[in-house]
């Protein structure tokens, strides 16, 4: 019996002692604690598969979410495939290195989903299994540490925002199954230096590449026939850059903030510039293609060095703040199909020393030509109805003026500091005068017609005139 009793504990030590020995090799192969990685199903590498081509993870079944070696949140796919939904190691704030399992229960890992590695702000580099085809939005936002990363070949998409503020990161390959470049995709990575965009993408969205500021030179390739929003607005190393003219679709304010921007070649499907090059303080010249018909808002605002420009014949119409802080251009020739000039256009224009405006022009926004001191004359032309608030208002080497028959209503301040200003005309047909028209203009003598409305207004101001 005392035989029985020692042979029973023995039998139990040993168990123990395996168990412990057992748990501890279990313990170190999933957590990974010094590398900081998870390990693949059974220490096995899957094979790349062949994934069918209209498999997409956002209209799969998600089973309940699970738990995989106390590292990886994750779910299951249509029964058959597996998402990581979040890594959730005990080590997520200070761990640098992380291989993602190829395989969880014997099913091949897919996708990654949305905030999958957020703040992870000490990871410095991941690898990615090959069969993973999507990764959700924001998946590595905020990995400020993270410096080098191989993408998936088999990688199809990926969500908006997914590497926002890793501004670590100096370099990304896209491989040839990527589509399209998601939105805002490296949104403040201020380090990216080198980008490879594979043949085959088709589209850049909106804001995909802003603010990468050490961003010096990127090839778009022809397979691309879309360019969303702001895509590289705030690129300030960006030099130069020819867009294929297999681009279609062109959006507004592509190249906003690139203050190093001296070269850029334009697609010819491009029929209207909006916000395009806006603070691109460094650009001296660019030739616009012949289909633009509207020079848009802030189209060339505070391009500071751009000495002159040749416009399209097929120019209609010039917007708010067009040309506005371009402090070096000193002629400007209208195409003669220009119907409009909108607030702003060439406010603060103080090398422009001339202007022919053509004769098809109707409307003229406020402060149209404000601050442009170095304008000498300027002619109006017929159609116009109307002259907006402050539109000539600052242009201190303007020496006389002639109002066309037709101009009903004159803004207020619209000659204030014209202090070269000698004389001005105002026609019979002016019904309508602002306040503070020629505030600051010491020498002018106005002309107006005999028992006017303008002669009324005028000798109400107690400014010096005479009648015709």
């Amino acid at each position: 019996m005392r035989l029985r009793k020692l042979l029973l504990i023995g039998c139990v030590t040993t168990m123990i002692v395996a168990s412990v020995l057992t748990g501890c090799g279990n313990g170190n192969k999933a957590s990974k604690n010094d590398g900081g990685s998870g390990s693949a199903s059974e220490g096995k590498k899957s094979k790349k598969l062949n994934l069918p081509a209209n498999l997409d993870v956002e209209l799969m079944s998600r089973s309940e979410e699970r738990n995989y070696d106390g590292v990886w949140t994750y779910c299951i796919l249509d029964g058959k495939y597996i998402e990581i939904v979040k890594y959730a190691a005990p080590d997520k704030e200070t761990v640098e290195e992380i291989v993602i399992p190829d395989e969880i229960e014997g099913m091949p890992v897919i996708s990654l989903w949305q905030y999958a590695f957020v703040y992870c702000q000490h990871l410095k580099s991941i690898e990615i299994p090959d069969n993973v085809i999507y990764i959700g939005e924001y998946a590595f936002e905020e990995c400020r540490s993270l410096s080098e990363i191989k993408l998936s070949d088999s990688l199809r998409a990926m969500g908006e925002h997914v590497f926002s503020d890793c501004v670590a990161l100096k370099k990304v390959e896209f491989p040839s199954t990527m589509m399209e470049i998601s939105e805002d995709l490296f949104d403040g990575c201020i380090n990216l230096t080198e980008v490879s965009i594979s043949e085959g993408t088709i589209k850049i969205c909106k804001g995909a590449f802003a603010g990468c500021e050490n961003l010096s030179k990127i090839e778009i390739p022809a397979s691309v026939t879309e360019l969303g929003s702001y895509v590289f607005s705030g690129c300030t190393s960006l030099k130069e850059i020819e867009i294929p003219d297999t681009v279609i679709a062109f959006r507004n304010g592509i190249f906003a903030g690139c203050t190093n921007l001296t070269k850029v070649k334009l697609p010819q499907s491009v029929t209207s510039l909006n916000d395009t090059f806006s603070g691109c303080s460094s650009l001296t010249s660019v030739e616009i293609p012949e289909g633009v018909t509207v020079i848009g808002e802030d189209a060339f605002s505070e391009c500071s060095s751009l000495s002159t420009l040749k416009l399209p014949a097929g120019v209609t119409s010039i917007g708010e703040n067009a040309f506005s802080g371009c402090t070096a251009l000193t002629e400007m020739e209208l195409p003669a199909g220009v119907t409009s000039i909108g607030a702003y256009a060439f406010s603060g224009c103080t090398a422009l020393t001339e202007m022919e405006l053509p004769a098809g022009i109707t409307s003229i926004g406020e402060e149209a030509f404000r601050d442009c001191s170095s304008l000498v004359a300027l002619e109006l032309p017929v159609g116009i109805t109307e002259i907006g608030d402050s539109t000539f208002s600052g242009c201190s080497s303007l020496s006389n003026m002639v109002i066309p028959e037709g101009v009903i209503q004159i803004g207020s301040s619209v000659f204030q500091d014209c202090s070269n200003l000698s004389s001005i005309t105002i026609p019979e047909s002016v019904d309508d005068m602002g306040t503070d028209i020629f505030e600051g203009c010491n020498q002018v003598v106005v002309r107006v017609k005999a028992e006017s409305y303008a002669q009324y207004r005028i000798a109400y101001t107690g400014i010096e005139y005479e009648t015709y």
